[in-house]
C-alpha cells in the first residue's frame, strides 16, 4: 500500500474507532472526529488530515456533520448498526445525527409499494418523464387517456405497455380480471373490414369482440403505422368518440378500456400524424445507445440475470467482456442486445458440455465478431471504465437464481451531489473556481439536474436571462456544465448566507475580470436578494464575478499551438502520431522532421508556414531536440509576428505531459505560453519515472486507441511477458522498446480476439530462420494467451519477433 493510501486508511481507522465507541455508548450528540484532532493523533499536517477526510467522504465512507469544526463519523458502522434507518452522508449545520435516528424525526421515503415502473431500468434516469406521463395517463378517469408509444425497432415498446398494465393492476386502477388485449396491426395492414369484425364483433359469432375482451383493461394496437387509411379511421373514431356500435344493434356502446398504441415512426411523420394528433399522451422511448451508461450496464446485467435463471446455471464473465457489451452499438436495440447475450451464453455452454463445469464462463472467444466490430472509440470509453472500476471484483458473477451482488455498485454515488460541497479549508478564489470547473467537466447528468433543483425555477431563469442579455454569453446553453456551475456558485452563496457561514475562499485580483462581469454579478446578487429575502455579501459577489470570468475564459480564449521539430526522417511525426491527436482537441499540433539533406533556409520557411497554421491567436509552443532550433523564438516572431516559446530536450514523455496539460485545460482556464516557463522535462532516468511513463502510455495513448480490451490489464499482462523476454535475451529495457512492444502487442490482442490477425509474407522462411527466438517469445506469451483466452497465431508472433531482432544484433556489435 502506498504512503498516500496508507495515510487515508489510518485516518479512516481513527474515525471508525470513535464511531464504534459512540455506537456502543449510544451517544450521538455532538460526537465526531475533526481534522485538528486527527492531525495530533496521527502526527500529520492538519491540511493533510482535512484532505483525507474529504476524500473519504466523497468516496461514501464517512458522514460529514457541518459546523465549526466539521465532524466526521463512519457511515458503514452506522448503517450496520441501524440497517432500517435512513443515515445521511451529509448533515447540515444545526442538525445532529441523533435527529435522524429518532423515530419521529427520521426522514423516511415515500411508503408506497414498489411497482413495475419503479423497478424498471431507467425509472430514476432517462425514463423519468416517460413513466410520469404513463402513470398520469393510466390514472386519468374513467379508463385512462389514449396513449401512443413511439420508439425505434426493438426498443421495448411492448414491454413498456405491459408495465403500464402491471402498474394499473398493482395500484388497483384495474380490477383483478382486467385484460391486456393485443392487436397486431400488421395482420390487418390491408384489411380494415377484418379489423372492424375483430373490434366490434359479427352477427354470426356470439363470442366477445376485442373491445369487450379489453373491458376495464387495455386495448393495445401494436405497430399502428401498419394500418391502412380505413383502419386508421376506425382507431381515430374509437379515440375521438369513445363509443362504437355492434353489428345488428342501433345503440351506442362505450369503449370501457384504455387505448394504447405503438409505432416505430416519429409522431409527426406523414404516415402517422393523422392518428397521432388524436392521442392526448405521446411517449417517446430512447434507444439503448442514447441512454445513460449506467442504465445501459444495468440493462445488460438484467438480461444476463434472466439467462442465468432460465438455464439454472451460474454465469461468470470479466469486466472486459462486460465492457464489450456496453461499448457496442445496438441498431435494433434490446432485440439485438438480447440476441448477443444468448449467443455468447450458448457458445460458452458448449464448453460446459466438454469440461463438465457447473459455471458458465463467458470470455472473448464466445463473443460474436459482429459485436466486437460494433464497438467504437468515443467519449464514453473513459466513463465506462470509471463505472466498471467501481465493481470490486474482476469478474461479474450471477448465481443460478440470477442474483448478482455487483449491481449495487452502479448507483452507490448517484445522489452524491455533495461532491461539490465546500471543504473547511479556506483557499484562494482562483483556486476555488478552478476546482469547481474541473469537477464540472465530469459531472453526471443526474447531478446537473439535482444542482438546478437547488434554486427555484424563477431564480434559474432570472440568472439565465441576466447573463444571456450580453452577446458574449448568448451561446451559453441553459443545460451546459458551465451554466450549471454558475447555478451551483449562486446556490452555495445563498445557502451560506442563510446559515451565516463564511465563504470558503479569499478574494484575489483576477486580471481576466472585466467591468461587465462585475455588473452582471451585481445584477444576479440583487435579484437573488429579492427572490430569497437575503443579503449576499461582497465576497460572495466576487466569487460569482470570478466564475463569470472563468466561463468567459473557457468560451473564448484560444489554446496555444504546438510545433514538434526533430532531426531525422520521421521521429517528430511518429511522436505526434503516438499521442493520437483528435478532432476533439482544441489545440493544433504539427510535426516537422529535419532531414540532413534539406537546407536550413527551406526548412525555416516550413516552420514559419506551420506556425501560422497551428497559431489560433495565443501563440505557439515549439518543442525541439537540439541546435540549431533551440533559438527559434526570435526568428519565428520576426518572420511571422507570432509569439512563441521554445522548449528543448524533446522526448516522448515530454510531449505526452504537455499534451496532457493542454487536454486537461478544456474545463479550466486555457493554458498560456507563460505556463511552460518552468516546465520540468519528465525524461526517463530511473525505474520510478519509467513506471510513470508506462502509466501515461496506458492512460493517454492506449486508452484512446484500444476499442474494447482494458488498457491497464493488457499492459500489466504484456509487461510480464516483455520482462521475461528481455531477461532471457539479456537486453536492457528502455523507452523505445517499451513503446514498440506495448503499442504493437496491445493492438495485436484486439486483432486476435476479433479473429482478424495480420498476414505475414514468407512466414515459413522467417520461422525457419528465427525458430529459436520465436519459440522463446511464444513461451513468454503463454501468460498473455491464458489471461485473454486466445492463441496468438504464427503470423503475429513473427511481427513481435521482428521487434527483438535488431536489439540482438546491436548486442553482438
Amino acid at each position: 500500500m502506498d504512503t498516500k493510501s496508507s495515510r487515508k486508511e489510518r485516518v479512516y481507522q481513527v474515525v471508525q474507532d470513535l464511531t464504534k465507541k459512540a455506537i456502543a455508548a449510544k451517544n450521538y450528540s455532538n460526537i465526531g472526529m475533526d481534522a485538528y484532532v486527527i492531525s495530533i493523533i496521527l502526527k500529520i499536517e492538519r491540511s493533510n488530515a482535512s484532505k483525507e477526510l474529504n476524500d473519504l467522504w466523497r468516496e461514501g465512507r464517512l458522514i460529514k456533520i457541518q459546523g465549526r469544526p466539521i465532524l466526521y463519523l463512519s457511515l458503514e458502522d452506522f448503517v450496520n448498526a441501524y440497517p432500517i434507518k435512513y443515515i445521511p452522508t451529509f448533515i447540515p449545520k444545526g442538525k445532529q445525527l441523533s435527529d435522524y435516528l429518532e423515530a419521529g424525526d427520521e426522514p423516511t421515503k415515500t411508503k408506497h409499494q414498489a411497482t413495475s415502473f419503479d423497478m424498471q431500468v431507467g425509472a430514476r434516469g432517462s425514463l423519468v418523464e416517460q413513466i410520469l406521463s404513463a402513470k398520469a395517463a393510466i390514472n386519468y378517469p374513467p379508463y385512462g387517456l389514449p396513449t401512443l408509444l413511439c420508439g425505434n425497432l426493438g426498443i421495448g415498446k411492448m414491454q413498456f405497455a405491459h408495465d403500464m398494465y402491471d402498474y394499473a393492476m398493482e395500484t388497483g386502477k384495474f380490477s383483478h380480471n382486467a385484460n391486456f388485449v393485443i392487436i397486431n396491426c400488421m395482420d390487418y395492414a390491408n384489411n380494415a373490414q377484418r379489423l372492424r369484425l375483430r373490434l366490434f364483433g359479427s352477427l354470426e359469432k356470439r363470442t366477445k369482440n376485442l373491445i369487450e375482451q379489453a373491458n376495464g383493461g387495455i386495448l393495445f394496437f401494436d405497430e399502428v403505422q401498419k394500418l391502412d387509411s380505413k383502419g386508421k379511421e376506425l382507431l381515430i373514431d374509437l379515440i375521438h368518440k369513445g363509443t362504437y356500435t355492434k353489428p345488428g344493434e342501433s345503440h351506442l356502446r362505450d369503449v370501457n378500456a384504455m387505448i394504447l398504441a405503438s409505432t416505430t415512426e416519429e409522431a409527426d411523420s406523414d404516415n402517422i400524424i393523422s392518428v397521432s394528433k388524436y392521442f392526448p399522451v405521446i411517449i417517446s422511448l430512447p434507444d439503448i445507445d442514447q441512454r445513460d451508461i449506467k442504465e445501459k450496464i444495468e440493462l445488460i446485467l438484467s438480461y444476463f440475470s434472466r439467462e442465468a435463471k432460465n438455464i439454472k446455471l451460474p454465469i461468470r464473465f470479466s469486466k472486459d467482456v462486460l465492457f464489450c457489451f456496453v461499448q457496442a452499438r445496438y441498431k435494433t436495440n434490446i432485440t439485438q442486445l438480447r440476441s448477443e447475450i444468448k449467443l455468447a451464453c450458448s457458445r460458452a455452454y458448449l464448453d460446459i458440455l466438454k469440461s463438465h463445469s457447473r459455471i458458465l464462463t463467458i470470455s472473448f472467444q464466445h463473443l460474436s465478431n459482429d459485436l466486437l466490430n460494433r464497438t467504437y472509440n468515443g467519449d464514453s470509453k473513459k466513463k465506462i471504465s470509471l463505472i466498471l472500476n467501481q465493481f470490486p471484483n474482476e469478474n461479474i458473477f450471477f448465481d443460478e437464481n440470477g442474483t448478482c451482488s455487483d449491481t449495487q455498485y452502479l448507483y452507490h454515488d448517484e445522489n452524491n451531489v455533495q461532491l461539490l460541497e465546500d471543504n473547511e479549508d479556506n483557499i484562494g478564489l482562483s483556486e476555488y473556481t478552478a476546482q469547481r470547473l474541473s469537477l464540472l467537466k465530469v459531472m453526471p447528468k443526474r447531478q446537473q439536474i439535482a444542482i438546478k433543483a437547488m434554486l427555484t425555477p424563477i431564480a434559474v431563469d432570472t440568472i439565465y436571462e441576466i447573463i444571456t442579455r450580453e452577446m458574449i454569453f448568448t451561446n451559453l446553453s441553459l443545460n451546459s456544465n458551465l451554466f450549471i456551475g454558475l447555478i451551483l456558485q449562486v446556490a452555495n452563496a445563498i445557502k451560506r448566507t442563510k446559515n451565516n457561514i463564511p465563504a470558503p475562499f479569499t478574494p484575489e485580483v483576477n486580471e481576466h475580470t472585466q467591468p461587465l462581469f462585475t455588473e452582471l454579478s451585481n445584477d444576479i446578487v440583487q435579484s437573488m436578494n429579492v427572490i430569497y429575502n437575503i443579503k449576499i455579501s461582497q465576497i460572495e459577489k466576487e466569487g460569482i464575478c470570478d466564475f463569470l470570468s472563468a466561463i468567459y475564459q473557457v468560451l473564448y480564449q484560444k489554446p496555444i499551438g504546438v510545433l514538434v521539430i526533430s532531426h531525422g526522417s520521421c521521429i517528430a511525426k511518429e511522436m505526434v502520431r503516438f499521442i493520437n491527436p483528435t478532432e476533439k482537441d482544441k489545440f493544433r499540433i504539427e510535426a516537422l522532421d529535419y532531414g540532413y539533406e534539406e537546407s536550413l533556409k527551406a526548412f525555416l520557411l516550413k516552420i514559419y508556414d506551420r506556425a501560422h497554421f497551428v497559431n489560433q491567436g495565443s501563440g505557439v509552443l515549439i518543442l525541439t531536440d537540439m541546435m540549431p532550433f533551440t533559438s527559434l523564438q526570435s526568428a519565428v516572431y520576426e518572420a511571422t509576428g507570432i509569439k512563441t516559446a521554445v522548449m528543448t530536450g524533446l522526448n516522448l514523455p515530454m510531449l505526452i505531459k504537455i499534451v496532457d496539460e493542454l487536454r486537461s485545460s478544456d474545463a479550466n482556464y486555457t493554458i498560456s505560453l507563460d505556463a511552460f516557463e518552468n516546465f520540468e522535462n519528465p525524461a526517463i532516468e530511473n525505474e520510478a519515472s519509467n513506471s510513470q511513463f508506462i502509466q501515461r502510455l496506458t492512460d493517454d495513448f492506449l486508452g484512446e486507441i484500444l476499442t474494447f480490451i482494458n488498457p491497464q490489464k493488457a499492459v500489466d499482462t504484456l509487461l510480464v511477458s516483455l520482462n521475461g523476454i528481455l531477461d532471457e535475451l539479456h537486453i536492457q529495457s528502455d523507452e523505445s522498446i517499451l513503446v514498440k512492444f506495448i503499442t504493437h502487442t496491445t493492438s495485436m490482442l484486439e486483432r486476435v480476439i476479433r479473429k482478424e490477425p495480420l498476414d505475414y509474407q514468407k512466414l515459413k522462411r522467417f520461422t525457419k530462420e528465427h525458430s529459436k527466438l520465436i519459440q522463446l517469445i511464444e513461451n513468454h506469451l503463454r501468460y498473455v494467451n491464458e489471461t485473454f483466452g486466445i492463441q496468438i497465431p504464427p503470423s503475429e508472433l513473427a511481427y513481435i519477433t521482428e521487434i527483438f531482432i535488431p536489439l540482438i544484433k546491436e548486442q553482438t556489435l
